[in-house]
């Protein structure tokens, strides 16, 4: 398949038709080709100015569209926000709108003093379960010696 472009094969054949209608006389015989290509030269031409014309609409269509696109997110901004002024910004009627509520966390915040009690809980825990992993591995350890002991008075 050919990667060169229509307009780049309309002027190999208008060069072909112009340099082929100089010396007709002289191949009398490419008569018919060459008036063959006469109208297809022209039709190319209609159909290349006609894509150039629908290029810059199409450019046309796409400013609009983007202009519409950010009028319309601005009206739907507005709408929005008149509505949760309306119900609240975490009011569950918005999603009736197709809005999302805000959802918010319910967490209450830890004075200075909660957060070191807090971390001081954290840490025993912590310390706990490590003690208590430590104590499990003395007693898989203990248990594994029993079972190979050696006989008394062996050593």
């Amino acid at each position: 398949m050919s990667t060169r472009s229509f307009q780049e094969h309309l002027v190999d054949w208008e060069a072909l038709h112009d340099n082929v209608g100089k010396r007709l006389e002289e191949f009398p015989h490419l008569a018919k080709d060459h008036a063959a290509l006469e109208p297809l030269l022209a039709e190319g031409r209609v159909l290349e100015s006609e894509q150039d014309l629908r290029k810059a609409e199409l450019r046309e269509i796409n400013l609009r569209r983007r202009e519409l696109e950010k009028q319309g997110r601005a009206v739907r901004n507005r709408l929005a926000a008149a509505l949760k002024g309306a119900f609240g910004p975490d009011s569950l009627r918005l999603l009736e709108f197709g809005l999302q509520p805000v959802q918010r966390s319910r967490r209450k915040l830890l004075s200075k003093a909660e957060k070191a009690e807090l971390l001081a809980r954290q840490a025993a825990r912590a310390a706990a379960a490590a003690k208590a992993e430590a104590m499990a591995r003395e007693a898989v350890d203990a248990k594994l010696l029993a079972t190979v002991a050696l006989p008394a008075g062996t050593l």
